[in-house]
């Protein structure tokens, strides 16, 4: 069989001297006709050697499937001269021949031509690492300017004001992003969402942003985002991001249905430090100990604060110490109601018969929310939650609870310690030197004055 490759690096509304998809299908098609199958590595730069359809091309060649290897020219099969030439020595060796629409044949050439088949290839890697050292010089000259790195987010865009980078609402995007926001209010998932918005032909962030650079510049190009063949659609992480930056308030809808617990992972102090930016400190080893950091601080100037680490043993005396102030409730946990199973039965059968009605489409998502609420609201009724009575802290240092009481402190499981905690306080407030300053706890009436 005979093969075509088609690759670009970057993918933009214009883009100087590349050439589209649509020139290159249509050189390989002239050179070779109809019957060429394409690979086509769109968006994949070509210094990489994991390029997924270049992978399967080489294996294609190395088990000797493939007649003739077609492309536009040398730079489009790769811009890395010694994968390239090897590349060209395992088709010689298979009996493959390489044509391209611009530079001719690549493979079974005499000396004089096999040096100037190398020299471009040389050119070739050439040009793609000064494209990266211009880059590299063009980020920091930005940076140094002043300006907004990285993407504002779909619905805003940056603009220079006074001097200073803000960002602002994009009208050519904030009526998608009204879109986005009904569609899930609408289904109440992000999966349904993309459904929605992709059976109504809604045109997904890469569309409006390649639109809307074209109209700046004045110009107009046909080419593909994605891989020619694969129109543009909404996919799940887009959709969540906006909604988590356009109303984080809806997410709650997404999580209720699944009844999810959250994990404290092996960390001790997991989701309790909390960092005086007002984040969560997010737990990590490091050299053999336990650490915390948060995740708004970093080394870019575009951050919080600096990124900074604490270990677990700079805060955890201080949190036992908080813990020995842990005073006994007088009055005993409510026993759960032992006469009330026949109700329990009816009201969790019934339940599940308002579910299935659902399902069926006997009423919406809204009103089978509705009911469900209320039947929970009456099973809690009639067995009311026990009321939580943490472990203490004795005076030798080891916790004591009503069924060990004698339960050696550094023997406990880090996940088991982290959800006593956690049943104790809320989180722990640190200062700008990563001190713990302060204790929320869940009852007041628990901690003890002395």
């Amino acid at each position: 069989m005979d093969l075509g490759y088609l690759r670009k690096s970057r993918v933009t509304a214009v883009a100087k001297g590349a050439v589209s998809a649509a020139d290159q299908e249509a050189a390989i098609r002239r050179l070779a006709g109809d019957d060429v199958e394409l690979l086509v590595d769109w968006g994949m730069s070509g210094g990489k050697r994991d390029r997924p359809e270049w992978v399967r091309l080489r294996a294609a060649v190395a088990a000797g499937q493939v007649g003739v290897v077609y492309s536009y020219d040398f730079s489009r099969i790769g811009r890395d001269l010694p994968e390239t030439l090897d590349f060209l020595k395992l088709c010689e060796a298979h009996g493959t021949a390489v044509r391209t629409a611009k530079d001719g044949e690549l493979t079974n050439l005499g000396a004089t031509d096999s040096l100037l088949r190398d020299i471009l290839g040389r050119i070739n890697q050439w040009q793609r690492e000064l494209s990266e050292e211009r880059s590299l010089e063009s980020n920091v000259t930005r940076k140094a300017r002043g300006d907004a790195m990285g993407s504002a987010g779909f619905g805003h865009r940056f603009a220079r004001q006074d001097g200073k980078v803000v960002r602002e609402p994009d009208e050519a995007a904030t009526a998608i992003v009204r879109v986005v926001l009904d569609a899930y209010r609408k289904c109440g998932s992000i999966l349904g969402t993309c459904k929605i918005l992709n059976a109504a032909n809604i045109p997904p962030p890469q569309v409006i942003g390649r639109a809307a650079k074209a109209a700046r510049e004045g110009q107009e190009s046909d080419d593909p985002v994605v891989t020619p063949g694969h129109e543009p659609r909404w996919w799940t992480r887009t959709v969540s991001r906006i909604i988590e930056r356009e109303a984080p308030e809806l997410l709650p809808l997404r999580a209720a249905g699944k009844g999810r617990r959250e994990r404290s992972g092996d960390a001790r102090l997991a989701k309790l430090l909390r960092c005086h930016c007002g984040a969560t400190m997010t737990p990590k080893m490091g050299r053999g100990s336990q650490q915390y950091y948060c995740s708004h601080g970093s080394v870019s100037d575009r951050a919080s604060h600096p990124r900074l680490t604490v270990t677990e043993s700079h805060i955890l005396p201080w949190i036992i110490a908080e813990w020995g102030h842990y005073r006994e409730p007088e009055d005993e946990a409510p026993t759960p109601g032992r006469d009330k199973v026949k109700e329990r039965v009816e009201l969790t059968a019934r339940r599940v018969r308002v579910g299935e009605a659902f399902i069926d489409g006997a009423f919406d998502r809204d009103e089978s929310r509705r009911r469900i609420d209320a039947i929970d609201r009456e099973l809690a009724a009639l067995n009311p939650p026990p009321r939580i009575v943490p472990l203490q802290l004795g005076r030798d240092g080891r916790i004591v609870t009503r069924v060990d009481l004698d339960l050696d402190f550094a023997n406990w499981p880090a996940r088991k310690l982290n959800d006593v905690l956690r049943s104790l306080i809320a989180y722990v407030e640190l200062d700008t030197t990563y001190r713990p300053v302060r204790a929320e706890w869940r009852d007041p009436a628990w901690r003890s004055a002395d």
